[in-house]
């Protein structure tokens, strides 16, 4: 299946640098589309030689941006492979092309500024080569309009009113009882996307108060009409009251009505503002590199109290409904080089994940409330990241086990085990299943799954350049404080082994000792056929390159010997000891 999908991609990538860097052996072009904001898009791609119909066995759709650059993948569809839509694109575009290879109907949903560009059908027809089909949208209209009441005075108001569209936008103002209304400042921006801001503003003194009533009216015009003819768009803005002496009254029993209310909120803001300053604040490296968000650990560090408060409540109500925004589940990848590799091979980067430092906050908050929960569960075996527990720990265990077995006269075989991408590859559902059996709190178990679920990624390289967003479906994040104590509890019910076991986060050691070598490999073998049935049913996979073993004895000649040779015939690698015998 994963070569088909791989054969499936090669192919829509070759179709892709055809359409976009070598001349085709024809195309068609049926005239550019223009659609409102925010409705839909629909052309069909159309063969430049419609006798050539019977001969398509596949086609690719292809996007260019309105700025230029290569061709995106959007969607493939064969007659052998069936159809594909890119990720970013999967609930942007519909199209038919599985009821008609040779004729896809295109539908591009509720038509935004980002959705324009040049969209290019490339049909592979055998056996006269490759067509294509190219059709460019243009949006035009407005998008959201946003209206804004302030109070400048005892008795003024300032009334703002704005919105972005192509071609640029005019606005008037017009009092609920109808008549045009005067006196607006107007302020226009122009966008890199070809489109124009526009705002203006509308003050208000007691006299225009009393005479206007309770709203007044935003008009919004497009391609510079004015007022000649109906507004695209009319949004009534109710007015504040500007304090009047017969409202003191009724302010002040409102006021008072939720006096107790807002008392309590202070409380509770206060009380998870200790926790917030504490211990996620506090924790916080500085001089480390943001988010894609581009808010820095200094930032949060240095704020005030009443941001603190905010951003508490802020992360209370993420919590009580279980959800986020969508912009901390993205991270900022970049790829550093291992040392003593060459940069030509991709496997020879370490992906560093840069996560969104509130997004950061909030995962120590959540630590510090299941850690205590969560550690008392964990096996003993099991160092990593851990309260006073290190990697000298277990190094030092492993040591003096063996020389114990010198003092003995046994022989000792290790085997130093190593998984392959352990923290992308932790399996969510099995995952979901571990936490509901080890913390009690069915919520808590809800937040962390919503908090792992729906996450993207871009990849950044030193030159400035972006990948486009990928998806990840499994694993727990890179860069996440939160992650190392979840991988613990994936792997906490690690069968016991009649070996000894030595755990630092993803890397185990087993150890086994005995009078005879026989008998070392017998029982290894066992237990390391325990632990590749555990790790099969759990979704992770050992690295066969790095997992290695190693013979000790007293007698230096009988450890030099090649030991261990039945341990790993399950997985068709043999490694040596060469590297860890002293």
């Amino acid at each position: 299946m994963n070569d088909t999908v791989s054969l499936y991609r090669l192919v829509a990538v070759l179709y892709l640098l055809t359409a976009s860097n070598v001349r085709l052996s024809s195309s068609s072009s049926s005239g550019d589309l223009t659609v409102e904001y925010g409705e839909d898009a629909s052309f069909v791609c159309a063969l430049a030689d419609p006798s050539a119909a019977a001969g398509v066995v596949q086609v690719t759709l292809g996007k260019e941006r309105r700025t230029g650059g290569t061709l995106e993948s959007v969607a493939t569809y064969s007659k052998r492979f069936g159809g594909q839509m890119d990720d970013p694109y999967r609930d942007k575009v519909r199209w038919t092309a599985s009821e008609s290879v040779a004729a896809p109907n295109v539908t591009v949903r509720n038509a935004t500024w980002a959705d324009e560009g040049c969209y290019v059908c490339t049909f592979s027809v055998f056996p006269t080569g490759s067509q294509s089909s190219r059709r460019c949208l243009t949006v035009i209209g407005i998008s959201n309009v946003t209206t804004v009441v302030r109070q400048t005075g005892p008795r003024e108001l300032v009334v703002s009113c704005s919105t972005m569209g192509r071609p640029p936008p005019v606005l008037r103002w017009e009092a609920g009882s109808g008549g045009n209304l005067s006196g607006g400042s107007v302020s226009t921006q122009d966008n890199t996307d070809g489109t124009v801001t526009v705002s203006s503003e509308l003050k208000l003194n007691d006299a225009a108060l009393t005479t206007l009533g309770n709203s007044v009216d935003c008009l919004v015009y497009v391609g510079g009409g004015g007022s000649a003819g109906p507004p695209q768009r009319r949004i009534a803005v109710p007015l504040l009251s500007a304090g009047g002496d017969d409202e003191e009254e009724e302010a002040a029993r409102f006021h008072g009505g939720i006096m107790v209310a807002v008392i309590l909120a202070v409380v509770i803001l206060v009380a998870g503002a200790i926790v917030f300053k504490g211990v996620a604040v506090g924790n916080l490296r500085q001089g480390k590199s943001p988010g894609h968000d581009n808010i820095h650990p200094e930032f949060v560090t240095h704020q005030s109290e009443t941001t603190s408060a905010w951003l508490c409540s802020f992360f209370s109500s993420c919590f009580q409904r279980s959800k986020l925004p969508k912009t901390w589940r993205r991270a900022a990848v970049i790829a550093l080089l291992k040392p003593g590799k060459t940069a030509e091979d991709p496997k020879a980067y370490r992906p560093i994940s840069l996560l969104c430092v509130p997004f950061q906050i909030l995962e120590r908050m959540i630590l510090s409330r299941i850690e205590p929960v969560v550690d008392p569960q964990l096996p003993r075996e099991q160092a990593g990241f851990r309260r006073g527990r290190s990697t000298v720990d277990q190094v030092t265990l492993l040591t003096q086990d063996i020389e114990d077995s010198f003092q003995a006269k046994e022989k000792v075989g290790v085997v130093l085990l190593d998984l392959t991408a352990a923290y992308d590859t932790v399996w969510h559902r099995g995952l979901h299943l571990k936490l509901l059996r080890t913390i009690p709190d069915r919520h808590m178990v809800k937040f962390i799954m919503e908090m792992l679920s729906n996450r993207s990624f871009i990849l950044r390289t030193s030159d400035g350049q972006r990948s486009r967003l990928r998806r990840l479906r499994n694993g727990v994040p890179q860069g996440s404080v939160l992650s190392p104590l979840l991988f613990n509890i994936y792997i906490h019910d690690l069968p016991e082994t009649t070996s000894r076991q030595y755990g630092y986060a993803d890397d185990l050691a087993i150890m086994l000792r005995r009078t005879t070598w026989s008998a070392v490999e017998q029982g290894l073998n066992q237990d390391m056929g325990i632990l590749a049935a555990y790790l099969r049913k759990w979704r992770l996979q050992l690295s066969t390159g790095k997992t290695v073993s190693a013979a000790y004895h007293l007698c230096n000649r009988e450890a030099k010997r090649e030991p261990l040779p039945s341990v790993f015939g399950w997985t068709g690698h043999c490694p040596t000891n060469s590297s860890l015998r002293k």
